[in-house]
């Protein structure tokens, strides 16, 4: 069993997950930027795997780095909502 610390900054009020934090949910779960990108798509983010690494290096800004940002944390506890089963 593995445990993961998540970085979430205080920015506007809200928290917000640092995409490092997300990238390694993602590798945790043997996700890849593939699966990520139609699930962003699903949400209505057209991207590409360029843009998205770009976006998780952090050297891309912007409302919609924010909104891949956004849409990946909830992405991300969707999916641990319904296919990670706690045991424990």
């Amino acid at each position: 069993m593995s445990i993961i610390v998540y970085k979430v900054s205080e920015k506007g009020g809200r928290g917000v997950e640092e995409p490092y934090a997300m990238r390694e949910r993602l590798k945790q779960h043997r996700l890849s930027f593939v699966w990520l990108i139609f699930q962003l798509e699903q949400r209505g983010i057209v991207t590409d795997k360029t843009e998205v690494s770009s976006v998780f290096a952090g050297t891309r800004k912007g409302a919609k780095a924010h909104a891949i940002i956004q849409s990946t944390a909830d992405i991300l506890n969707d999916y641990e909502r319904k296919f990670v089963h706690n045991d424990g």
